[in-house]
Parts: structure tokens; C-alpha cells; sequence
């Protein structure tokens, strides 16, 4: 979904229970989210860091919608810790209530509206409910986005292997199959660099083919050893799929000339024959 699209259903969701302030936020990996919009009542002086991950602190609203999975309200932010005492100094912070954010079962993110203001009413009882019936909705739009975007990839997957079928069944030469897949890979997964390689007798490897962005070349190499840190070597040992996130390798090692190229994570997939 477009930024835009969050813009307008925090909006919304302030409007809807006339509230001085409106959001949406995601949850993150570690105890972080990311507020994706900000509204504000016209005339208001408030501003929240829109795009920045922050912590989720102890007993505040986020921590308390994302640990039950159901709506909540915090009526008073005397006990507020981190960030929020900055917001509640300012804004003289009153009422927060929020309602998650569900898709595929679990909790997305929080569409959160508030009252700044000691000018302004107090949200009502029921608003609670009220926000989550709203916030249902903006879960099914995700939930189809999310659709849409699995469906978008495995068309990309199957013109990918198709182009690679074709090739295969028109006999072309291995060297330049070899270099086909390497740049499918790339383009498919969006790396900035993929190689093809064959183990060899003598526990080394072999660079057969390779694509790379514009300002790296990748030298087609062989007889390069498994030390270090390698996705080749723990491809090579479990006969499945590997990742590794810190390349690390003596000089001449598959690692070491990898990361001597920029690379710095890796993943990899076994060729069985």
C-alpha cells in the first residue's frame, strides 16, 4: 500500500471519532515499530518522527494491543517513559486508544487515535470498538495487497524459468545457459550479484557464470576453497538451501573473493544432478 493510503485512513480514523490526532503504525522485528502516517486536527502544533522505528516501551499503548491482540485504551500517561514523555510534556497528552492491525493471523501494526488537548472531549465509551470495526478494513486492503504482490512474484518466477526452458529446449550452448540463469537470478531476486558454481573433485569450487550490477565484475575463477564463512561450503555440507550473513574468508577462498567484491550476505541453492 502507498503511503498515501495510510495518510488517509489515519485521517479518517481521527475524523470518524473526532480526535485530535490519528495514525498507523507497524509493528517491527525486536520490539520496534514504524509509524507509517500522522494526522492532526487542523490548528494543532504536533509532530511525530513519520518513517523512524522506534521501541516499543513497557505498558504503553503499542505494547499493550500488540501483547493482547485487541483493542486498547490508555487513559493516563503519568507513568509514560522514553520518547512518550517528551509528547506528553508538549501536548499535554491525554487519551490514546488503538486497535490492531491483523493479517495472516497475527498482529501487522496499530491505527491508533488520540485526544492532545485539554480543549477537546474525551473520547467516548465504545470508541474502542468503533476503531476496530474501521481498522478490520484497512487489514482486508493489506491483506489483498500482500495477495496481489505473492501473486505479481510467482508470475515473475514462472516467465523466469520459462525463458530458461526455452533456452534448454533449443539447445543453447552451456556457457551461455549458464550466464541466462545467473542474470534471471538477479533480476528475479534483485541482487547485486549471482553466480553459478560446480563443486569440484579436490574440495574446491568453480565461477562457471555470474551477473553483477554495472560496477562490479565478477572473474569467472576456479579451484577456490571453502574457507571461512561460506554459503558455498554450507550448501555443500546440509545438501539444502543456505544463507549466511557475514561473508568471512582467507584470500583466494569462494568468501574471501566475494567480500573482496562488496559482498557482504550471502544465499545459496544446491544443484543436484
Amino acid at each position: 500500500l502507498r503511503d498515501r493510503t495510510f495518510a488517509a485512513v489515519a485521517e479518517e480514523a481521527g475524523l470518524l471519532l473526532r480526535a485530535d490526532v490519528g495514525a498507523v503504525a507497524k509493528f517491527g522485528p525486536a520490539g520496534c515499530f514504524t509509524v507509517l502516517a500522522v494526522w492532526t486536527k487542523p490548528g494543532m502544533d504536533f509532530h511525530f518522527p513519520v518513517g523512524e522505528q522506534l521501541p516499543i516501551e513497557e505498558d504503553s499503548l503499542s505494547a499493550r494491543v500488540v501483547r493482547s491482540g485487541r483493542p486498547s485504551r490508555l487513559d493516563t500517561y503519568d507513568a509514560t517513559t522514553g520518547r512518550l514523555v517528551q509528547i506528553r510534556d508538549r501536548f499535554g497528552l491525554r487519551t490514546m486508544i488503538g486497535a490492531p492491525i491483523m493479517v495472516g493471523g497475527r498482529v501487522w501494526g496499530l491505527v491508533t487515535v488520540g485526544v492532545i488537548s485539554s480543549r477537546s472531549e474525551a473520547l467516548p465509551a465504545g470508541s474502542e470498538q468503533r476503531l476496530a470495526d474501521f481498522t478490520e478494513l484497512l487489514a482486508t486492503a493489506i491483506s489483498n495487497a500482500q495477495a496481489r504482490s505473492e501473486l505479481a512474484r510467482l508470475a515473475e518466477e514462472q516467465a523466469a524459468l520459462r525463458r530458461v526452458a526455452t533456452l534448454v529446449a533449443t539447445g543453447t550452448a552451456a556457457e551461455d545457459l549458464f550466464e541466462a540463469v545467473t542474470i534471471e537470478m538477479r533480476m528475479l531476486l534483485n541482487a547485486g550479484v549471482t553466480s553459478l558454481q560446480r563443486y569440484e573433485a579436490d574440495g574446491t569450487v568453480t565461477v562457471l557464470a555470474a551477473s553483477s550490477d554495472p560496477d562490479t565484475e565478477v572473474p569467472l575463477l576456479s579451484h577456490l576453497t571453502l574457507g571461512g564463512r561460506s554459503v558455498a561450503a554450507a550448501v555443500l555440507s546440509s545438501g539444502r538451501a543456505a544463507r549466511i550473513d557475514e561473508l568471512e574468508g582467507p584470500p583466494g577462498s569462494q568468501p574471501g573473493i566475494f567480500r573482496g567484491l562488496g559482498m557482504r550476505s550471502s544465499a545459496g541453492a544446491p544443484i543436484v544432478v
